[in-house]
């Protein structure tokens, strides 16, 4: 925006007090202006800053997409790849580990059979 778009020369009191009252005219639209965007800044920022974080996702498109994105946007990055892979086998290996021991004893004590023991 041009300030001085209508500048006029001063070379008296006279215009020096038109010039005086047009920059207080075009102070007052500026500051209407700018209480404008401040409010607008103030009513929209938290869809703004959800927008810059996760863009192309809508408020209105459901938790699911949400989710879905968010985790799109994750994938993308090695580290988060390298932490969710390391998660995974530690989990797989929890679950291998956990049910194959309860399922192996379970085969092993029913093929043995132990005689009964007489105590003297």
């Amino acid at each position: 925006m041009k300030i001085n778009n209508e500048a006029i020369r001063v070379i008296n009191m006279h215009t020096l007090e038109q010039e005086k009252a047009r920059l207080r005219k075009m102070c007052k639209e500026m500051e209407n202006e700018l209480q404008l965007r401040f409010d607008y800044l103030k009513e929209n920022a938290g869809g703004m800053a959800f927008n810059s974080v996760f863009p192309g996702i809508k408020k209105e498109s459901g938790i699911w997409n949400i989710i879905v994105q968010i985790a799109k946007t994750g994938w993308k990055n090695s580290y988060v790849q390298t932490i969710l892979f390391s998660a995974l086998v530690t989990f797989i290996e929890f679950l291998g580990a956990n049910f194959g021991l309860k399922y192996l004893s379970k085969i092993f004590k029913k093929t043995r059979e132990y005689p009964e023991t007489e105590h003297y």
